[in-house]
């Protein structure tokens, strides 16, 4: 659901992020004097966003687009030829995902599915800690296009969801479009449409909770060329798992352009894919 706020802020709300006002721009007039501040983020406004509708759904998953306002960094000329800047008023998309679980892979996947539209490279760059006081320091990731940083996507930090009320899980992702419209389209390639049909399988495993997707992946990918795609549809961890572990699970496509595979080369396929995830990764299979 997209949402339009104003791009005001009160006081109130931007010590419960965790900053201080003094980051912020204040208006000489504002249109309400419970909301002084321009919004140094689209986050803020979000936030309060869910305390008004959590408690009418199980999930949500909200977005916004709108510019930021920062007086610490350097914008465009305030006229031609001027040496005044203007504040730096970057636009931004900015989108929320509250689950009770996996609330930061549901995030994820919408992501992949953006940059995926828009025709740009992407990859999350995981760690790193947290860049602002609202990030979790150990759920974050660095979102990369063209090799430059283009945003983050991460899970709100719990003190800052307590400090709202939300008992949720919250995923965030902030994309900064302003930079990302800078870089340039991948080249499209287009495949012809396969005359034999593909076999469809899923795998579970049990992993290192410090594994990153990008990681297996690759691994997967890398297998076997009959293998041609890899989606990571589940993501879970708790007391079933164990301590410093978590549960994945894969759709996997098989598909050969000359012929229709048999079950049996699938299956010789698959026991390659779940040898190279013992040895590599240290998975445990799950049945």
């Amino acid at each position: 659901t997209e949402i339009y706020n104003y791009s005001f802020v009160d006081p109130a709300t931007v010590k419960k992020m965790g900053e201080k006002t003094d980051l912020y721009i204040e208006l000489d007039n504002p249109l309400s004097k419970e909301m002084p501040y321009a919004r140094r983020h689209l986050l803020t406004n979000l936030m309060e966003n869910i305390v008004k509708n959590i408690e009418f759904q199980k999930e949500l998953k909200l977005f916004e687009v709108g510019k930021t306002y920062l007086k610490d960094r350097p914008g465009v000329r305030a006229k031609e030829n001027s040496d005044e800047l203007l504040p730096r008023q970057d636009t931004w998309l900015s989108l929320v995902c509250v689950e009770k679980k996996n609330a930061y892979w549901e995030a994820r996947r919408t992501v992949e599915k953006i940059f995926h539209r828009i025709s740009r490279g992407l990859s999350v760059k995981v760690g790193g800690g947290a860049v602002v006081p609202w990030m979790h320091p150990e759920k974050a990731g660095e979102v990369m296009s063209g090799g430059q940083a283009v945003g983050h996507i991460y899970e709100a930090h719990p003190s800052v969801l307590e400090n709202f009320g939300i008992n949720s899980a919250v995923a965030v992702v902030d994309l900064n479009l302003t930079k990302l419209a800078e870089i340039p389209k991948e080249e499209k390639h287009y495949k012809s449409i396969p005359l034999y049909p593909a076999v469809e399988r899923d795998l579970a495993f049990v992993i290192d909770e410090q594994t990153s997707h990008e990681n297996i992946k690759d691994g997967l990918l890398g297998a076997d060329p009959l293998l041609v795609s890899v989606e990571l549809f589940d993501v879970f961890s708790g007391k079933n798992v164990g301590a410093g572990k978590k549960s994945m699970a894969y759709h996997l496509v098989y598909q050969n352009k000359e012929r229709t595979l048999t079950s049996e080369e699938v299956d010789k396929v698959e026991k390659i894919i779940i040898k190279n995830l013992k040895d590599n990764f240290k998975a445990e299979i799950r049945k």
